[in-house]
């Protein structure tokens, strides 16, 4: 059934100015702190930028909120970036004007950079209702043809919604989503079934992910270890971003280290050590602002000596951590990293994250034994 897109009603857009932040490319970074929107970057910096991030390496990740269309500052549209962001996971609004969706073209087809949309998962129409449609949820699980009890009709309201999300995506140009599952705290009658979230994951799959044959992305973040049948939907997902937030608490390398033993025996019937690793986020919590403009919180290296904040944050110790196995760990990442914008100069210490995970030639990483 068609769904007219859902009426995005997207217009043709021109192209749009470039963003002039820094990246690894960039041995002297350009930082322009009057606007984001000159033109700065020649079209051979965009395509050796592009090229990388096809590449197989540790990517950055981060969730954004407060994106608008930089009317009033540039600081919050998604060009302020870093352009060596990889992935950049929208929390909050996704509706596009012609303004945002320019950005959001320019970020992801010059830039290269995936943007994906997250969401809970709780209630069928998730992601993508049209507004009339969303004003209950009765009224949202009628749209869908959701009836209550009625397993076949809860299957193909599964199976209409995720086509939906499918020509969603296609429509307006994101490159996939990335769900929170967090069914205790954020749950409804989906994500609580195992049967219809199996439902969901397995319909969802025929267009992102792994098993879709495209490029675009299937991310699972949340409470990895408690999916349904994790042996079976783990194949879904293209990674897993774990919350491991320290939550001001001072860590180390070694906490990290259990984070991914916890995970991996939950998905090594269907991967091995390497492909789980490959595949695994480590993120930290920026939510507060001071924090954020601090690069995280304290910490340890393994002797137990705490390292000075002011060169060795969290954030900077997640991009640095190498497991002990040996292998390329997925990446690393924050939630609400966007709170860095107003660092001087902006999003600091995300930029020197990226640098000291993918370090450019020349480029000096910060050793642990520097920073006692």
């Amino acid at each position: 059934m068609e769904i007219n897109i859902l009426k995005v009603g997207l217009s043709v857009l021109a192209a749009v100015a470039v963003s002039s932040c820094s990246d690894w490319m960039t041995p002297k970074p350009i930082i322009n702190d009057v606007s984001l929107t000159e033109i700065v970057k020649d079209d051979a910096y965009y395509e050796a930028l592009r090229e990388f991030k096809k590449s197989e390496h540790s990517v950055s990740f981060g969730w954004f909120s407060e994106w608008d269309e930089g009317d009033a500052s540039t600081t919050n549209m998604l060009q302020a970036v870093p352009d060596s962001m990889d992935i950049i996971s929208l929390w909050g609004s996704f509706g596009l004007t012609p303004k945002k969706k320019a950005d959001l073209d320019f970020v992801t087809k010059v830039k290269g950079t995936k943007v994906v949309l997250c969401s809970f998962i709780g209630e069928v129409g998730c992601l993508f209702t049209p507004a009339e449609y969303a004003e209950s949820l009765d009224m949202q699980k009628e749209y869908w043809g959701w009836v209550d009890g009625d397993n076949e009709a809860i299957h193909n309201s599964i199976i209409r919604w995720t086509k939906a999300i499918s020509d969603s995506l296609y429509a307006t140009g994101y490159n996939g989503i990335d769900i929170d599952y967090e069914p205790g705290e954020y749950g409804g009658s989906l994500c609580q079934n195992s049967q219809y979230f199996t439902w969901f994951v397995e319909e969802m799959g025929k267009y992102i992910g792994p098993q879709s044959g495209t490029d675009r992305l299937f991310i699972l973040d949340g409470y990895l270890e408690n999916i349904p049948t994790p042996s079976k939907l783990g194949v879904y997902f293209d990674y897993f971003v774990t919350q491991a937030y320290t939550w001001g608490a001072t860590k180390s390398d070694s906490w990290l280290e259990g984070r991914l033993s916890q995970y991996y025996n939950v998905y090594k019937s269907i991967y091995s050590l390497e492909e789980f690793t490959n595949r695994l986020i480590v993120t930290e919590n920026l939510e507060s602002a001071l924090d954020c403009l601090q690069g995280g919180f304290a910490w340890k290296d393994d002797s137990g000596r705490t390292l000075k904040r002011d060169k060795f944050p969290s954030l900077v110790a997640f991009a640095s951590w190498e497991p002990d196995n040996g292998f390329r760990k997925g990446g690393f990442g924050a939630f609400r990293f966007s709170n860095e914008k107003i660092n001087t100069p902006r999003y600091k210490w995300m930029r020197k994250a990226i640098q000291q995970q993918n370090p450019a030639p020349g480029y000096n990483v910060v050793k642990k034994e520097d920073c006692l």
